[in-house]
């Protein structure tokens, strides 16, 4: 037996005990114990990565141990699909874009698409466009909605906060809101409800629209 479920290398037999017994060492002993070193051998782990690990790398205990010093034992941490602290996401500082497509109070058929950039620190995403939409048209009731947010970015359930953009209702400069949910996300007009401010929609037939572009910040 080599490692038991600990991870402790168990001897088979004691060469000076059995000396001292005037027990004879036979090949079989040393077979049985050197399949033991084998079998120990092959569990390992080694430093040049040859042997690589094959299952989940679990501490004894959550949350006591470090994995390298501060700032120098590690040049890069790659991460793919998880981290348990941030709910199952990716907190690898990254960036991107994509090609979206806006529908809302334009005229027909001439929905506007453009390029928008987006960025994430740890579990904080920003999404900004230096983009200026703006359209003549019925829009009472209506919202502004942008598809295709890429997966990297999707928050796990739905979030609303501010947007920071000059909306434009009827020619007039309101406050807005995002509200994202899955790959899309909506950018609509602030209200005010009671003593709040609210999701609203766009209220007037007019110029409305995106001025001088936007970004959003959010949490995944």
């Amino acid at each position: 037996m080599a490692y038991d479920g600990n991870g402790t290398f168990n001897r088979l037999y004691n060469w000076v005990t059995d000396k001292s017994n005037a027990i004879d060492i036979t090949a079989s002993k040393m077979d049985a114990e050197e399949n033991g070193y084998a079998a120990g051998l092959t569990l390992a782990v080694t430093r040049d990565g040859q042997g690589k690990m094959a299952a989940d790398w679990l501490p004894a205990t959550d949350a006591t141990y470090n994995l390298g010093i501060g700032g120098t034992r590690w040049k890069n941490l790659l991460l793919s699909g998880a981290i348990t602290a941030n709910g199952g996401k990716d907190a690898t500082p990254d960036s991107g874009s994509w090609s979206a497509t806006l529908s809302g109070p334009w005229a027909s058929g001439s929905n506007p698409s453009g390029t928008l950039n987006w960025s994430r620190q740890g579990t904080q995403v920003t999404i900004f466009a230096l983009i200026s939409i703006t359209q003549t048209a019925s829009i009472a009731g209506q919202t502004i909605s942008i598809s295709g947010l890429p997966a990297p970015i999707q928050p796990s359930g739905g979030v609303r906060v501010p947007v920071c953009a000059q909306l434009s209702d009827n020619g007039i400069s309101v406050l807005g809101f995002a509200e994202i949910n899955g790959s899309a996300f909506l950018v609509t007009p602030a209200v005010v409800s009671g003593t709040r401010l609210a999701i609203g929609t766009f209220t007037n037939s007019g110029t409305a629209g995106i001025v001088n572009g936007f970004s959003v910040t959010y949490s995944l």
